[in-house]
C-alpha cells in the first residue's frame, strides 16, 4: 500500500490555499493502464518501461478568500512541500484574440473559449528563484515548476479513464529522460556581421545596452495546430477534445512565457496570444504528400508560407501577428534523423514569411524545446558552440534536452545584438515593441507586481503562521534587515522566523527587497496620502488576544491592547 502524506499550513490563513493529498510512490502502477498516446503526453515516452518516477495528487480547494486574481497554492515536490503565490496573467491574451476552426480551405471562427481567465503564474514562497506556471480552471489545472537549481516539474491532469479524474500526476524530467536534436546551423545566419555586435554588447557599450532600459519585448503569437495533432486529442479525449486540447495549448504557452520573462534574461519577452487555429482538416498547402509526413525542412516551408498568407500584413491591425508557431502530431525528421524535435529559420523574427517555428506538439514538456527554437528565431546561437557559455547549461545547449530552464549571458547579448538592428535598413521591421492600449497598459503593469507589492508583511506573516500572527522587529532589527529574515509575533510576546520578505517588499524610502538585498527601486514608488486604520486591526478572536477572557482572580485587572496602523489610504 502506498504511504500517503497530507500537507497543510499550520492554521487556515485569509487567503485561497490549495492543500494537496500526496501519494509519493508509484506502487499503484497507474502507468500501466495508459495507452501510448498519454505516456507520450504525459511522460515524453512510448512505453511503461521508459516512464520516470512520478506521484499523484488530489488538490482540495479552502475558499477562505473569493479572490480570483491571487492565491496561494501548495504542492508537494519530492516529498518538501513548497507554497507559491500565483496570480492571473492576464496579458497572454491579446485583446483581439480569436480562435479559428479550419476545415481544409473553409474556416469558421469560434467565440467559445473556455479556461482564457485561468491563466496563472507565480513564485515560490520558500525560493524566491523558482517559478511556475499553471493553466485550467476548476479542479484540473495543467502547468509545471521551474526551480532554481535548473531541474522542472511537469503537473498534468490524471486522464479521466482512471478512478480519480481530480488527481494530478506529477514527475520530474531530467536532462537523461530525452535529449532532441537541433538542426540550427550557424552559417545559415542572414545577419553573421551582428557576432561583432555582441562583442561590443560583451563589453558592456552604454550606448548598445540601451536597448536593455528600453520597455520589454512582447511577441504577438499566432499557434497553429495541424490534423495530426488534432487526431491524437481525439483519440484521447473523445468529446472533450476540443476542451483539452485548447487548455493544453494555453498552457504551453504559458510556460513558454514564463521562461522569457525569468530573471535570467533582459529585456523579458513576453508572449501575447492573437490567434489560435485548430486545422482538423489540412489546408491544401499543408498536405501531408506536401511534406511527406513531417518532414521538417518541407513541413517548415510549407508552414511559413501558409501563415505568411493569412497574416494581416499592418503590424498596426490587432489581429496581426509576429510570429507564427505550429504545434504538430507528425514525428518530425530530416533523412533517417528521428530525434528532431522542432525547427525555426534562424533570425527570422519579424521577418514575414521567415518568422515561424514548428515544434511537436505531443509531449507536454516539448516546450523547452519550442523555447529554444523561438531563441534561434531571436537571434540566439547554440552555447559553447560559436560563444564562451557552458554548452551544457542553458535553454541554448546544442543538446536540446530537460532540465535546462535558465538563460545564458550569451543567449541575452545575442537576442540583444539582434533586437537592436529590427527596424534598420535592410533588416526586418521592429515588431517588438508595440505599444499596448491603455487596458493593456494597466494590465501589464499588475502583471509585473512583485509579490511584496501584493501582500502586506502582516499578510506574509499570516500566510506562514497564520491569522493571529503579524510582522513585528526582533530587537536590534532595521528595516532594511527584512529583505534576510521576517519576523513575526503572535501579539503574546512570541515571535518566529518566516522567512526573507518577498520579493519587492517596501523596506525604506523608496527602497524594495530583491533578492534576499534591500535596494533602490528600479520604479518610483508611488506616495499614497495614509491615514489610520480602525482601532483593534488584530482579529477579536479570544484566540488572537482580540478579547478579554474571564478568569476568577479576585481583584484582577483586566488590559486590552488596541492597536492602529497608518495603512488606511485617503
Amino acid at each position: 500500500m502506498s504511504p500517503v502524506i497530507r500537507s497543510a499550513l499550520p492554521h487556515p490563513a485569509t487567503f485561497t490555499l490549495l492543500v494537496w493529498t500526496t501519494v509519493t510512490t508509484v506502487c499503484n502502477a497507474m502507468h500501466h493502464e495508459l495507452t501510448p498516446l498519454q505516456l507520450q503526453h504525459i511522460f515524453g515516452v512510448n512505453h511503461p518501461d521508459k516512464v520516470p518516477s512520478y506521484w499523484q495528487h488530489t488538490p482540495t480547494i479552502s475558499d477562505w478568500l473569493h479572490e480570483a486574481e491571487k492565491f496561494v497554492y501548495e504542492v508537494e515536490l519530492e516529498g518538501r512541500r513548497e507554497r507559491f503565490l500565483l496570480q492571473r496573467k492576464s496579458s497572454i491574451i491579446g485583446q483581439k484574440f480569436h480562435m479559428v476552426l479550419r476545415d481544409d480551405d473553409n474556416s469558421s471562427l469560434s467565440n467559445h473559449f473556455d479556461d482564457l481567465h485561468c491563466i496563472y503564474q507565480g513564485t515560490s514562497l520558500e525560493r524566491n528563484h523558482t517559478v511556475i506556471a499553471l493553466t485550467g480552471c476548476g479542479d484540473e489545472k495543467l502547468g509545471f515548476v521551474a526551480a532554481e537549481d535548473g531541474s522542472y516539474y511537469l503537473i498534468h491532469p490524471k486522464p479521466i479513464t482512471s478512478a480519480n479524474e481530480h488527481s494530478h500526476v506529477i514527475h520530474k524530467r531530467s536532462p537523461q529522460d530525452s535529449e532532441h536534436t537541433c538542426l540550427f546551423d550557424a552559417s545559415n545566419d542572414p545577419y553573421p556581421m551582428d557576432k561583432m555586435d555582441w562583442l561590443l554588447s560583451r563589453s558592456q557599450q552604454p550606448e548598445f545596452l540601451a536597448v536593455l532600459k528600453d520597455s520589454d519585448l512582447t511577441i504577438e503569437l499566432a499557434v497553429f495546430v495541424d490534423e495530426e495533432l488534432w487526431n491524437h486529442f481525439i483519440k484521447m479525449h473523445g468529446e472533450r477534445a476540443d476542451a483539452q486540447l485548447h487548455k493544453f495549448i494555453m498552457a504551453a504557452v504559458n510556460n513558454i512565457d514564463v521562461l522569457y520573462t525569468q530573471r535570467s534574461i533582459q529585456p523579458h519577452v513576453n508572449i501575447r496570444i492573437v490567434r489560435y487555429e485548430v486545422m482538423k482538416k489540412l489546408p491544401t498547402i499543408l498536405n501531408p504528400s506536401i511534406h511527406s509526413g513531417g518532414d521538417v525542412d518541407r513541413l517548415l516551408d510549407a508552414f511559413c508560407r501558409y501563415q505568411h498568407e493569412i497574416n494581416p500584413p499592418s503590424d498596426a491591425d490587432p489581429r496581426h501577428w509576429d510570429h507564427a508557431l505550429l504545434f504538430s502530431g507528425y514525428d518530425l525528421y530530416r533523412d533517417s534523423q528521428r530525434t528532431v524535435a522542432g525547427y525555426a529559420p534562424v533570425k527570422g523574427m519579424c521577418s514575414g514569411w521567415r518568422s515561424c517555428t514548428i515544434n511537436e506538439g505531443l509531449d507536454f514538456g516539448s516546450v523547452f524545446v519550442t523555447t529554444h527554437e523561438i531563441g534561434h528565431a531571436l537571434g540566439m546561437y547554440h552555447d559553447g558552440a560559436t560563444n564562451e557559455c557552458d554548452a551544457s547549461c542553458c535553454i541554448m545547449s546544442p543538446s536540446v534536452g530537460n532540465g535546462k530552464t535558465k538563460w545564458s549571458s550569451c543567449s541575452v547579448s545575442e537576442m540583444t545584438a539582434f533586437v537592436t538592428h529590427l527596424g534598420s535598413k535592410q533588416r526586418a521591421p521592429q515588431c517588438l515593441r508595440d505599444e499596448p492600449d491603455d487596458i493593456r497598459s494597466i494590465m501589464a503593469i499588475k502583471d509585473k507586481e512583485f509579490p511584496g507589492q501584493i501582500f502586506t508583511l502582516d499578510e506574509q506573516c499570516e500566510i506562514f503562521h497564520g491569522e493571529c500572527w503579524k510582522h513585528e522587529y526582533r530587537d536590534g532589527q532595521q528595516e532594511k534587515d527584512i529583505c534576510g529574515m521576517l519576523w513575526c509575533g503572535n501579539g503574546e510576546g512570541l515571535i518566529r522566523t518566516s522567512h526573507p520578505a518577498l520579493e519587492g517588499s517596501y523596506c525604506g524610502q523608496g527602497m524594495v527587497c530583491r533578492y534576499g538585498k534591500c535596494v533602490e527601486a528600479e520604479i518610483p514608488l508611488p506616495v499614497v496620502a495614509g491615514g489610520f486604520s480602525e482601532w483593534n486591526d488584530r482579529p477579536s478572536s479570544a484566540a488572537c488576544g482580540g478579547e478579554c477572557v474571564s478568569c476568577q482572580v479576585e481583584g484582577q485587572i483586566r488590559v486590552r491592547r488596541s492597536i492602529r496602523r497608518c495603512s488606511n489610504p485617503l
